[in-house]
């Protein structure tokens, strides 16, 4: 199976570079084959974390300017269109601040030529305060989409508000998922920041970590999968 997903959610600083590394790691556990896109040329950090692993590519777009949204989406799907792969390949696209001007304004552009490269559409929005939920309900991305997960980041935000809205009850109807990103510690951030490796490598024994901060990653990873990547990948890998 070959998949396509994008890291969504209209404002920065809501956990999307966070949940796209996860989702990058989990297909690496897995022993298939990943690429990162970087939907943002200035802040690559996904990017650089993948950079050198086996089995993981990374490509690097300018999606972040809505004038040359159109262009910059033609060109990247070209490229990926070019690329031969043997076997399953997984792409994760980390989308930039203010997606909704550029990836959901190409939506009809983007849909029908993925499916044709072969792909399954996946949407992951990661949810913020505020009117998140508004712009989740009106994105023409998830609208369309094969597969699609609700992301709360615990660090950040109270899910109990999205799950007794009427928002939220329609996005179930509608084959919509639910996922949480676990709350990391300060101190595991810390190692993250500091580090440029995936948080796969810095939970093993040649991270440069103790074996109390391995554990605690490697704790962490187990349960982002289960609660956040998981069910969105089901049945596909």
């Amino acid at each position: 199976m070959k998949t396509m997903l994008f890291v969504h959610g209209d404002k920065g600083g809501v956990g999307k570079s966070l949940y796209a590394s996860t989702v990058a790691d989990y297909i690496l556990s897995k022993a298939e084959a990943v690429i990162v896109v970087e939907g943002d040329k200035t802040i690559c950090d996904v990017g650089d974390r993948f950079s050198g692993v086996d089995e993981a590519r990374v490509i690097k777009s300018d999606l972040s300017r809505p004038e040359t949204s159109e262009e910059a989406i033609i060109k990247l799907l070209e490229h990926l269109d070019g690329i031969s792969a043997d076997g399953d390949v997984h792409i994760v696209v980390n989308t930039p601040a203010n997606v909704s001007t550029t990836i959901d304004a190409q939506a009809a552009l983007i849909l029908p030529v993925v499916r044709d490269m072969g792909y399954e559409v996946l949407v992951a929005w990661m949810m913020g305060g505020g009117m998140s939920a508004d712009l989740l309900m009106k994105s023409s991305l998830c609208a369309g989409a094969d597969r699609k997960i609700a992301v709360v980041n615990s660090h950040f935000v109270d899910a109990s508000a999205w799950l007794k809205s009427e928002a939220h009850s329609k996005w179930v109807e509608e084959g919509g998922l639910d996922g949480t990103l676990p709350k990391m510690t300060s101190s595991a951030i810390l190692a993250m920041q500091t580090h440029t490796e995936p948080l796969s490598v810095l939970a093993g024994s040649t991270g440069g970590q103790s074996i109390v901060m391995r554990q605690s990653i490697k704790n962490w990873l187990a349960t982002a999968y289960a609660e956040s990547v998981a069910p969105l990948y089901d049945g596909l890998m």
